[in-house]
């Protein structure tokens, strides 16, 4: 079945069905994956065997098979671009398909395809990375993330409107790159669902909606605030530090550190439990330039990803610089730190 909801007078959506339209040797037809609006008004559906083009105009749906499974449909400059299972390409242009020729190209499906403002157009596909087209050739994009693409797997893709690309994943969640560098990653361990990412849609503000295989996510990707899972326990957090460049993360299991602080954080974020430090952290403070920890089991110094006991009589909640020392809470009372 093929068709649209429209609005009547009253406001509720009416079914207009175009499956009459269709020839009748291909009204049972499969899934319609992609359904993409044409320069010229037509709109086009791609299932797994055939290409449709409805002409309101003229009110009529003709059909394309090509002889093998259909990978993709898009728009190259304007006109519709196809990609069978088979590795053939083709270009419709007036009212026919014309074969494309290339002795290199991608071995893998596209899944999106972007005419640049520069004039370039970009192919990102499923599992080969990243490429560049043009009437001559296929050249795959000269980027050291291609390899990490081809290990992720691309399943969708759009451009934001501050012309960055916003990449849906099968392994590492939303990808965000900027002139072939990746700047943001947001999978399971900064709030998503899930990792694996099968659609992707921008809004006008520059977030996305994200359709994953066991729901529907949105990220707000403009936002100051950020999601951060360093625990895979998921533990509780109870403070946080930055020291030295690093940022320390005080959870209900022990201490984390993500080196390299901030920007660490606009990638896929990598921590590590402090050695030493696990269990309960309830404090982070710096003391003379050293980086001190409040703990279940008594007072640390926290030195890079190594946890050294200053007190381990009792738990420690806090510490108060005071002049000529420190002094610190205990569960049995006050301890000082001349």
């Amino acid at each position: 079945m093929v068709g649209w909801f429209a609005p009547d007078e009253r406001g509720v959506l009416q079914w207009h069905d175009l499956t009459t339209r269709v020839p009748e040797a291909h009204r049972r037809f499969e899934d319609v994956w992609t359904i993409l609006a044409g320069s010229d008004d037509a709109i086009w559906l791609r299932t797994n065997w055939r290409v449709m083009r409805y002409d309101a105009a003229r009110d009529t749906m003709d059909v394309y098979t090509f002889g093998a499974p259909l990978w993709y449909l898009g728009t190259w400059q304007g006109r519709p671009f196809l990609q069978t299972a088979e590795g053939q390409l083709f270009l419709f242009e007036g009212s026919g398909w014309r074969p494309l020729d290339y002795p290199k190209k991608p071995a893998s499906p596209i899944c999106a395809l972007f005419d640049l403002p520069s004039g370039k157009t970009l192919i990102v596909t499923v599992e080969d990375g990243l490429w560049w087209l043009d009437e001559q050739a296929f050249r795959p994009v000269n980027t050291p993330i291609n390899e990490r693409l081809r290990e992720w797997a691309i399943y969708s893709s759009t451009r934001l409107p501050d012309g960055r690309l916003a990449l849906g994943t099968s392994r590492a969640g939303l990808v965000v790159i900027d002139s072939f560098r990746i700047v943001q990653q947001i999978d399971r361990k900064r709030g998503l669902q899930k990792s694996s990412v099968l659609s992707v849609a921008a809004t006008r503000a520059g977030h996305v909606w994200l359709g994953l295989d066991n729901g529907i996510s949105f990220v707000a990707l403009n936002d100051a605030f950020t999601w951060l899972i360093p625990d895979p326990e998921e533990a509780t957090g109870y403070a946080a530090a930055m020291h030295d460049g690093d940022l320390y993360l005080g959870t209900a299991s022990g201490l984390y550190r993500v080196e390299g602080g901030r920007q660490a954080l606009a990638g896929s974020v990598k921590t590590e439990m402090v050695k030493g430090s696990r269990g309960q952290v309830w404090h982070l403070s710096t003391h003379e330039g050293h980086l001190l920890m409040g703990h279940h089991e008594g007072a640390f110094l926290i030195a890079g990803s190594q946890a050294t006991p200053l007190f381990r009589k009792s738990g420690t909640w806090n510490f108060l610089d005071l002049p000529g020392g420190l002094v610190s809470g205990t569960y049995s009372g006050l301890e000082w730190y001349a």
